[in-house]
């Protein structure tokens, strides 16, 4: 088959495989080619796999990630794109230029809350569940549309992670959405003690293959 693209945070970008890890806990510079994104796109013979990952990234970087490829038109009619959507607590504030630089932005987190930043204003003042389930719902029909608008039609959706809200009930059933992620599928851990490690990479991807193999060739 021609490309596969994937889409997503530290799950789809293999942090904390032992090809994916500086020091003791920070991601590699490039995408693990031990994760399961490598090893769909292996399982597909894809002729080239482009992963679009990010550690610690939020939804709304996933969309403008999205938005640039398509633009720029690196995604051709026949390629398959896979989405991991990350955690809903998670967003980022664009900035200019960001419709051309993926670089071009502030990511807001828990982790990065400290007691004068950007992040702790956001998590006081701004940020609650609903709302953001809500908003992610519409970005991920959004992308969707994107993608068929532009006649790429081989689009799957995976599930947001562990402790996250049943997201289905809120799109509609043209979207090919597997009720699933790879946080479910963890039996074991990466060098970093936190991420999935190569083993639950391959259960997912094994799994993810065997149900949408198919779809997405």
């Amino acid at each position: 088959m021609p490309k596969l693209f994937a889409y997503g945070c530290s799950y789809t970008y293999g942090h904390g495989l032992e090809d994916c890890i500086i020091g003791k806990c920070d991601p590699g510079l490039e995408p693990s080619k031990l994760g399961y994104a490598s090893l769909v796109s292996q399982h597909l013979n894809a002729n080239e796999l482009l992963n679009y990952s990010r550690p610690g990234t939020s939804n709304k970087w996933i969309v403008n990630a999205i938005n640039v490829t398509v633009e720029s038109q690196q995604i051709g009619k026949n390629d398959a794109v896979i989405i991991q959507w990350t955690f809903l607590d998670r967003t980022c504030v664009l900035k200019k230029g960001s419709h051309r630089n993926l670089d071009k932005y502030e990511p807001l987190g828990t982790w990065l809350a400290t007691k004068k930043s950007l992040s702790s204003a956001y998590y006081k003042h701004l940020y609650n569940i609903h709302d953001s389930t809500h908003v992610t719902s519409w970005y991920i029909k959004y992308v969707d549309l994107l993608l068929k608008s532009h006649g790429i039609t081989k689009v799957l959706h995976t599930a947001l992670p562990d402790g996250e809200v049943d997201m289905k009930v809120y799109l509609p059933d043209t979207i090919k959405w597997w009720d699933d992620n790879i946080s479910r599928n963890r039996i074991d851990k990466a060098i970093d003690g936190s991420h999935p490690g190569p083993e639950s990479q391959k259960l997912f991807a094994d799994k993810l293959f065997k149900e949408h193999g198919d779809y997405l060739s």
